[in-house]
């Protein structure tokens, strides 16, 4: 997966395989983005799980609450999936859209796993889909201590 948004007025573009991968997040609309490390890699040192993204099932499941969620949102400008055939391909986000993710931290280590649901039929050719927010979404975690106004 690949996800391009602008930081601080300049255009980035980054995917999970580079090990320097950080993802811009907001806990509420109004503030600014912070950059935090997306996910993690085999490769890496920590505690926190492996990959980069996470079920929405999963999401207030015992495994990922020993880790101290937190909804978040990534002002992305697009994304981009590959296929179960592997070809990319670039989906652009609205304005008013933003993508679902999870800020999980143990100790000073914090992460960000994009928030993905099971494709509807039009993308079913996808394995997994981005779980795309607007501003009158439901996050649906539990205590979720924050809104997103």
């Amino acid at each position: 997966m690949g996800i391009f948004y602008i930081h601080k007025g300049i255009g980035c573009g980054v995917y999970f395989s580079n090990y320097q991968a950080k993802l811009p997040i907001k806990t509420k609309l109004s503030e600014a983005s912070e950059l935090v490390i997306w996910g993690r890699r085999k490769h890496e040192q920590g505690r926190l799980p492996f990959g980069g993204c996470v079920n929405f099932s999963e999401i207030n499941s015992e495994e990922w609450s020993a880790w101290f969620p937190r909804a978040v949102i990534i002002p992305a400008s697009c994304f981009v999936e590959q296929d179960i055939e592997g070809q990319s391909k670039c989906f652009n986000l609205t304005e008013g859209k933003w993508m679902q993710a999870l800020l999980v931290k143990i100790n000073t280590e914090r992460r960000v796993y994009i928030v993905t649901i099971k494709p509807n039929t039009k993308n079913r050719i996808f394995e997994r889909w981005p779980r795309i927010l607007s501003k009158q979404t439901d996050f649906n975690i539990k205590n979720q201590s924050q809104a997103l106004y």
